[in-house]
């Protein structure tokens, strides 16, 4: 008998129920905890039934975590609570439309429960013209905002996505001395020409020193944390480090496991409070990325 624990974030995003379904298709689920935020609920409400008449036909249990994604305590004691109660269970946890504070999060928590997890991420078939707007002050994240020395400047260490403004309102808030920016490789979503203007926009309106590098954010996260890792060791006796992301959600895996390396590392993230709801549309199956996780290595 399965015992294997879906955990995945309610979205307005067609890849939230298509992911869902196509996990139900091929895998063994024994019951889905559904993630669902307070805020915008009048957008992900259909899909949230749909789910769960998808579930009840399919005799699958489910359970439901009301959350606000804006409330920090909320989120770490209805986490807290989530993750112990796991017990012995196996975890997979669809990233695909979770917030990044959330998969760090939920990452915190089984960490601490000593559990490994297995994670799967679902490109959409194509983006919106633009994803969100109105990004709010960073924060780091509770319990992982690295080490930071009063007599050091800071060095933003930022995996880019396609938001160039989110990119420029996290430098303008936090003005480092220097911005470290990796890259997406590939030529996915038009992603070249897109890291091309993002790297230009952000040199010409922001005078601080930058490096740039490149990364799949697809590949192994171990691999991505080992050399991000390289990269803060030459930096890190110069500048306080704060790593952020708003590249693929795979990414933060990386993110978390380079914070497990080198605790010196602070992780910031930085919420909006405009999305679009046409953010992006459909489904690529064919570029599934799952990764088994196990923080205890």
């Amino acid at each position: 008998m399965s015992n294997l624990r879906l955990i995945i974030s309610v979205s307005w995003e067609e890849r939230f129920l298509f992911g869902l379904s196509h996990n139900l298709d091929t895998r063994e689920i024994a019951e889905v905890i559904f993630l669902s935020p307070k805020e915008n609920k009048e957008l992900s409400s259909d899909f949230l039934s749909d789910a769960y008449r998808m579930l009840k036909g399919k005799s699958i249990p489910f359970k439901t975590f009301d959350i606000s994604y804006y409330n920090n305590l909320e989120i770490w004691n209805n986490l807290d609570i989530l993750i112990n109660g796991l017990s012995d269970a196996e975890v997979l946890i669809d990233i695909s439309t979770m917030p990044r504070h959330i998969i760090l999060t939920c990452m915190h928590y089984l960490e601490c429960q000593g559990k490994k997890f297995e994670s799967c991420y679902f490109p959409p078939d194509s983006y919106g013209d633009w994803l969100s707007r109105d990004s709010s002050k960073p924060q780091l994240l509770y319990r992982h905002s690295g080490i930071m020395y009063p007599d050091l400047p800071t060095c933003l260490f930022v995996l880019t996505g396609f938001e160039y403004e989110r990119i420029s309102s996290l430098i303008g808030f936090m003005d480092p001395k220097k911005v470290i920016i990796i890259n997406q490789t590939g030529e996915q979503f038009d992603n070249e020409l897109k890291m091309e203007v993002i790297n230009n926009h952000v040199q010409k309106k922001h005078k601080v020193d930058f490096e740039f590098y490149s990364v799949d954010f697809y590949s192994d996260p171990y691999q991505q944390a080992l050399f991000f890792n390289n990269i803060i060791l030459e930096n890190m006796h110069q500048y306080n480090i704060l790593a952020t992301t708003f590249a693929p959600k795979n990414s933060t895996l990386a993110l978390y496991i380079l914070n497990k390396i080198n605790n010196n590392v602070g992780l910031s993230y930085a919420l909006c409070r405009e999305y679009n709801p046409l953010y992006s549309k459909g489904i690529n199956l064919k570029g599934l990325c799952s990764h088994q996780i196990d923080l205890g290595v």
